[in-house]
């Protein structure tokens, strides 16, 4: 019997990439994280190549991506290359909303909003979902509608990354819009890689952590303690959430560091190991893995949060001796005792 294939692979053109298929970022994924820099050099690379070769040049290559197809949605899942999907969608649209040709503008909406056929069966759809946290102020911007007060760190970026190719946009005539706009379609090539299966997508996401890709042992302990848990889609899709909106709060440098003054709590010594094995050591089942996102993160992010605000002046100053020195050995049996003194008055109390 010949062993079944990790994942097949061709490179795929912007246009058939978003033309047929339709995706969302997994619960598992980190926050979409791109910034103004990394969205002027999509644009700058783009652009300068198409201005050296237009339509008759080699094109541009983007990298490669990898996917896995979801039964339940019918959407192939972006496993890893959230960031340039998020952003070549974006771009798309702010060269469709820079269009004063409507049937032109139309015609380029359909790469990151499908139109509805009633003939084909199909429905107006977003071609990729970003995820419920964020779907709204991304649809937002993609509707062309004026952008509300963003409320996370994530829909700033993307009407941030939104504005800068609108204001790119400005600079062009309609001709050179509707042109940039071919180039990046037809001649901007990505290497698709499609996993077989969602073990296998992860499996690829663990391995590209380890090859250095943009992604950290805090991202793929995400993805392995949701895959261990008996929990529904909805479920993990929720405490996704709820990982995200602590990254957030605290910023992601600094939930990093919670995470790794969690495994100090839980190994009581230095280790060599990486991260997220030493913790997954300890979630061995997946009721130890549900009562990890259930109770145990949320106690030690309230006993974190509380350790950094203290009122008492020492705790205060230590703190503040801390982040001159650089030196953060200290937060970690400083956060195991914050946790410890918070669950004994609430034992008290009961």
């Amino acid at each position: 019997m010949s062993e079944q294939k990790m994942f097949s692979a061709r490179e795929e053109s912007i246009h058939q990439i978003f033309k047929e298929k339709r995706y969302s970022i997994p619960y598992y994924q980190r926050p979409y994280s791109w910034l103004k820099d990394n969205a002027e050099s999509l644009w700058d690379d783009l652009f300068s190549t198409w201005q050296e070769g237009g339509m008759d040049g080699s094109g541009y290559f983007l990298g490669s991506v990898v996917l896995v197809n979801n039964p339940k949605s019918g959407r192939d899942e972006v496993v890893d290359g959230q960031q340039r999907f998020i952003t070549l969608q974006l771009l798309l649209c702010a060269l469709s909303h820079s269009l004063n040709s409507a049937d032109k503008r139309r015609k380029l909406t359909g790469y990151f909003i499908s139109e509805e056929d009633e003939f084909a069966g199909t429905k107006a759809e977003l071609v990729l979902q970003p995820g419920t946290r964020y779907q709204s102020a991304y649809e937002r911007i993609l509707n062309n509608q004026s952008p509300e007060e963003h409320d996370t760190i994530v829909g700033k970026r993307f009407l941030e990354n939104y504005q800068i190719f609108r204001n790119h946009c400005d600079d062009l005539n309609q001709d050179e819009i509707a042109d940039f706009g071919k180039f990046i379609l037809q001649k901007s090539f990505i290497a698709v890689l499609r996993a077989e299966d969602q073990l296998r997508a992860l499996r690829i996401f663990a391995i590209l952590n380890d090859r250095g890709i943009d992604l950290h042992p805090v991202d793929i302990l995400k993805a392995n303690i949701l895959e261990r848990t008996n929990l529904s889609e909805d479920q993990k899709s929720k405490y996704a959430e709820h990982w995200e909106e602590y990254e957030e709060d605290f910023e992601r440098k600094r939930f990093q560091d919670l995470i790794g003054h969690i495994r100090m709590t839980y190994i009581r010594a230095r280790t060599q190991n990486p991260l997220h094995d030493d913790i997954l050591d300890r979630l061995k089942t997946a009721k130890q893995s549900e009562e990890f996102l259930k109770t145990e993160l949320p106690s030690f992010a309230k006993a974190f949060e509380a350790l950094h605000n203290s009122e008492d002046i020492d705790v205060r100053n230590l703190v503040e001796i801390g982040r001159r020195a650089g030196f953060k050995d200290w937060e970690a049996p400083a956060l195991f005792l914050t946790r410890k003194n918070q669950k004994s008055r609430i034992t008290n109390k009961s």
